[in-house]
């Protein structure tokens, strides 16, 4: 490569990375978070189970209802007065004498019915319908923090499985120029007699598939940054430059995160809301054995119907309604809450122990990826410095071709190791994150 075409490739390379925003692993959740449309959709679900125990706060006070008809009379409608039935008196006579008929004329008439109905005996089921309602809206809140938590573990896996990605292609890159020098060696070697075109021929084929591994490296890389623009809601083509290295969790003892698990999972509290919720709604089954009993007051008018009948009618009491015969109905359907009451202790049973045994997964597998790291970290120096030294052999030809192409060999696997061993450990801390429940 020329200067020219070098310092070319600086300038490129320079303006690239000038026109990325830096982006760090905790805003890469956030924007994902607040920007996602399935955590946009949850919180409207939330909202929407809010409403609903709002609705069922209102039941719990009056009921104020009215209805009106006007229209013309259709049929002959008419009231018959029986004779005597006003009295019958010495001077008089029976009044009316003859039976009469008195006729309401066919013209425009109508009603006025009004009430105003406040539940007494209901008081208790209504509250725990109250309260069945808050339940809903707090299970649709965990529901969205898992969708949420959810988002947010697959953007920490996948910007780590990038930032893992970037720094194989790094180490491909060396690669790539550890096998343009092993092959310039070869041929020189080769010039002077003292090597094989076999040995070249290897080195050639090495190069290309060191450019090979390059260019896919660099498909994975924009493939998965087009997919974490996704998941944040941002253009396809928006450049980022990940700025967060693979982070070195303080882990936290088994139990510790055991516990942290059960206190911030989710899922472990919608269980347990599950659970509250079936053993209220018994409570409710077994409150409507009691009679409805509402305090009521009735309204009804007529208006240009007659003036013979009264045109106002005004009654306040109590009204009851009570159905004391169901055939075991409400015997059975609280049965099947009993039933659905052990289906949820056992539920939330089996949730806690799930997410218990998750967290202990994710401890280990996060203690086993920082020890691989470390390990693959040492043994990629090793390789690094014995290829430097079989090099500084091979130009003084005291280490045979064979000799050099071996050590760049394990060069070369131990850099994919440690690239391996980065992604892991980018992926088992984003899990472990996942697991414990934890915000960022």
């Amino acid at each position: 490569m020329s200067l020219k075409s070098g310092l070319s490739a600086i300038l490129l390379l320079a303006s690239v990375t000038a026109a990325q925003t830096p982006l760090t692993v905790e805003q890469a959740t956030e924007r994902a978070a607040s920007q996602s449309r399935d955590v946009l959709q949850s919180k409207v679900a939330v909202q929407a189970k809010a409403e609903d125990a709002s609705v069922a706060r209102t039941r719990r006070w009056p009921s104020l209802s009215t209805s009106a008809q006007a229209g013309p009379i259709l049929n002959h409608a008419s009231v018959t007065f029986e004779r005597g039935v006003l009295g019958n008196f010495a001077s008089t006579g029976p009044i009316p004498a003859t039976n009469t008929e008195i006729g309401i004329p066919r013209r425009i008439a109508g009603y006025d019915l009004s009430q105003a109905v406040l539940p007494l005996s209901q008081q208790p089921r209504l509250g725990l319908a109250v309260a069945l309602a808050d339940r809903e809206t707090d299970v649709a809140r965990q529901q969205a923090e898992s969708v949420r938590l959810n988002l947010v573990s697959q953007t920490r896996n996948l910007y780590f499985q990038i930032v893992a990605l970037e720094a194989a292609r790094r180490a491909a890159d060396a690669q790539v120029h550890a096998a343009e020098e092993t092959l310039r060696l070869a041929r020189e070697s080769v010039e002077k007699g003292t090597g094989l075109p076999l040995d070249q021929a290897g080195s050639e084929a090495r190069l290309a598939q060191a450019k090979a591994d390059a260019a896919g490296l660099e498909t994975d890389i924009r493939d998965g940054r087009e997919q974490l623009n996704l998941l944040m809601c941002e253009p396809l083509d928006t450049q980022f430059d990940l700025t967060s290295g693979v982070p070195r969790a303080a882990i936290m003892t088994l139990e510790e995160a055991r516990r942290r698990a059960l206190d911030a999972k989710p899922e472990v509290k919608e269980a347990r809301l599950r659970l509250e919720q079936t053993g209220l709604s018994l409570r409710s089954k077994r409150l409507e054995q009691i009679p409805d009993v509402n305090l009521q007051v009735t309204y009804l008018a007529f208006f240009n119907s007659s003036n013979t009948l009264p045109n106002q009618i005004a009654l306040a009491g109590f009204s009851l309604t009570w159905e004391p015969w169901d055939w075991g109905r409400k015997r059975h359907e609280a049965a099947g809450l009993r039933d659905k009451r052990e289906q949820a202790r056992l539920a939330l049973a089996q949730t806690e122990q799930q997410v218990q045994w998750e967290a202990g997964r994710a401890w280990r597998e996060l203690d086993r990826a920082q020890r691989n790291l470390e390990a693959a970290r040492l043994a990629s120096r090793s390789a690094e410095e014995n290829l430097r030294v079989v090099r500084e052999r091979h130009a003084k030809q005291a280490a045979l071709e064979r000799e050099l192409l071996v050590a760049q060999t394990n060069w070369e696997t131990a850099g994919q190791q440690q690239a391996r061993a980065v992604a892991a450990m980018g992926v088992a801390w984003a899990n472990y994150q996942s697991a414990i429940g934890a915000e960022q």
